[in-house]
């Protein structure tokens, strides 16, 4: 958990720095002058929400490797007492590595709202490569954290 409350303290610091950075230029008149394009710089919202979301994709992506592809997450808090008797019964299921899977689906569903609002904002943008190229990313990213959420079972 700590390297998720790491991850969420790094984005808030990125945005963080990016709203200083914003407010601590300096400013000659009272009104910011006209972009070429006749705007005041409005493209830099949707510049700066696909570069937030790329990074938030990244940090649960890294997260959700953790989880779901590092078995020594899971192999910690998997051991048991050894049996008694001998036997082939089966491991129940330890709430540690329910608590993992129940993260990795969470993770594989924040990755995938995270991709739909990326596609969206391709489709708000088309022809702008850069957006529908963050889309695809994304689309591959939201498939494998459903194939990893749907393959973790407890005790695997």
């Amino acid at each position: 958990m700590s390297r998720s409350r790491a991850a969420a303290a790094a984005l808030g610091v990125l945005v963080i720095a990016g709203a200083s950075c914003k407010a601590s230029a300096p400013m000659k008149d009272a009104a910011a002058p006209p972009m070429e394009n006749g705007d005041a710089g409005g493209a830099a919202g949707p510049v700066d929400e696909l570069d937030a979301l790329q990074t938030e994709l990244s940090l649960a992506q890294g997260e959700l490797d953790r989880y779901a592809f590092d078995r020594q997450v899971g192999a910690a808090v998997e051991e048991v007492e050894p049996a008694t008797s001998p036997g082939p019964e089966p491991r129940p299921a330890t709430p540690q590595v329910m608590n993992r899977c129940e993260r990795v689906r969470t993770l594989a569903q924040r990755i995938c709202e995270l991709s739909d609002r990326m596609c969206t904002l391709a489709g708000e943008h088309e022809g702008e490569q850069r957006y529908q190229d963050a889309c695809g990313r994304a689309e591959q990213s939201c498939e494998e954290a459903r194939i990893a959420a749907d393959g973790c079972e407890p005790g695997s």
